[in-house]
């Protein structure tokens, strides 16, 4: 894993950083610490692979495309995706410590790594608090100069492993957390599916698949975070975009198929969305009447 991010997002918050191979799983493992003095807010895109971070900071919260995280005074966040990952964050002014590391997916398929690892899915933003101060100090202390060589690579991997011990605490006191970002995850992704590709065939057994879960478990993590069902917002979607085809000229008929319905089937569930049929709705009662939003905010 190419390490020019760390110094990017480093600089971009406003801090240093120290990076060293970890010599036993070829991650990443750093030591960032710095000062802002009005708040910075930066987008940075992070690669690939697990992302484990445990430091101090005045507050920071971080936003994906998959979920989101915040932190005050102290914290462990952990980001996993086998996409390159966009990553919005804003840092308050102050000081900030961390430590981090950093491993593709590659490297976590070829090494025997700590079990903890295998209990993080694909696509998690999450963020831990309640860590004692006097184990993320320790985390973020500098390693000793007097370490040199093989020493020094003991040491990072010692420190590597400390920071394995605190994401093994977490999880085993926060499988709430993690279920709860797991959940919000595959309702996010099967979310972004529907809305670009709404007017095609999707049930839930072919999302299920595609996001390599459950009917079950996709519904359940979609009504949880949206408070609404798949099919329920597939609906909205297609006559929301329905209503809007017809206003700008479209045809009852070609705007039916536009948005995956057949004319009868559209007129149905046109009218009982909003109460007028499509083509009164062109002549005119859309002037007096907005169609329904493509989205809702996570419930939280």
């Amino acid at each position: 894993m190419k390490d020019e991010w760390i110094q990017k997002v480093s600089r971009a918050a406003g801090g240093a950083t120290q990076h060293a191979r970890h010599p036993s799983t070829s991650g990443t493992f750093y030591l960032s610490k710095g000062r802002n003095f009005s708040g910075v807010n930066y987008e940075a895109e992070i690669p690939a692979g697990l992302h484990i971070s445990c430091g101090f900071a005045p507050s920071m919260a971080s936003q994906t495309s998959f979920g989101e995280l915040s932190l005050a005074r102290s914290g462990l966040s952990v980001l996993s995706s086998r996409e390159p990952i966009r990553l919005r964050t804003a840092v308050s002014s102050g000081e900030f410590r961390s430590a981090g590391l950093s491993i593709d997916w590659q490297t976590l398929a070829d090494h025997d790594l700590p079990a903890c690892l295998a209990a993080i899915p694909d696509n998690v933003c999450m963020g831990v608090e309640r860590i004692p101060p006097r184990i993320v100090a320790a985390l973020v202390a500098p390693i000793d100069e007097w370490f040199q060589g093989t020493a020094r690579d003991l040491a990072i991997e010692g420190r590597s492993l400390a920071l394995f011990a605190v994401l093994e605490q977490c999880l085993a006191t926060s499988s709430e957390t993690l279920e709860s970002s797991r959940s919000l995850s595959l309702a996010n992704a099967a979310r972004e599916i529907v809305d670009v590709e709404f007017a095609g065939t999707l049930t839930i057994h072919s999302l299920a698949a595609r996001l390599k879960c459950s009917p079950r478990t996709l519904t359940s993590a979609f009504r949880q975070s949206f408070g609404t069902t798949i099919g329920a917002y597939l609906t909205d979607c297609r006559l929301a975009a329905a209503a809007s085809l017809l206003r700008s000229g479209y045809g009852a008929t070609q705007t039916a198929y536009r948005v995956g319905y057949t004319p009868a089937h559209f007129a149905t569930a046109f009218k009982r969305q909003f109460g007028v049929s499509p083509r009164e709705w062109s002549g005119g009662a859309a002037q007096s009447r907005k169609p329904l939003p493509l989205t809702e905010s996570p419930r939280r």
